[in-house]
């Protein structure tokens, strides 16, 4: 009587404890902002994709280290980015700003930008990352979409 108790125990306990998680959906969630910005992005591929809501790890400016310091770029401030594939683990992102002037950015070479598209939500690694164009404002509804 003892164990027919116990495995029906067991038996509740394993199914309560099947639907905790996820089971590794892979949905993109794209982090909410202050500012709605848009950009063009174009992946190492060669894929250029038009986005909404654009972000640098859920922050509407770019960081990283400038030499020894630790710096920070406004998406206001920029006109476009390069990115380049360091040695250490970290990405070059020369940023043109709109001002004419360069700077530099050494970035973690994992860490994210997000976005919306007309088809998708993304995330992609600076790592993945060839330019980025941004434009600011978001873009316009496209007719028919």
């Amino acid at each position: 009587m003892v164990n027919k108790k116990y495995l029906v125990f067991l038996l509740l306990a394993a199914f309560l404890c099947l639907g905790m998680g996820t089971m590794g959906d892979g949905g993109v969630e794209i982090p909410k902002t202050s500012r709605n910005y848009s950009a063009t992005l174009v992946d190492r591929s060669g894929l250029s994709i038009d986005l909404d809501h654009f972000s640098f790890e859920g922050k509407t400016f770019f960081y990283g280290k400038l030499g020894m310091a630790e710096a920070s770029v406004d998406f206001d401030k920029i006109k476009s980015i390069k990115f380049n594939r360091g040695d250490t683990g970290k990405v070059l992102a020369t940023i043109d700003l709109a001002d004419g002037k360069t700077v530099t950015l050494a970035i973690k070479k994992d860490m994210s930008c997000y976005g919306s598209s007309s088809v998708a939500d993304i995330k992609i690694d600076v790592a993945d990352i060839a330019k980025i164009e941004m434009h600011g404002a978001p873009f316009k509804k496209r007719k028919g979409k």
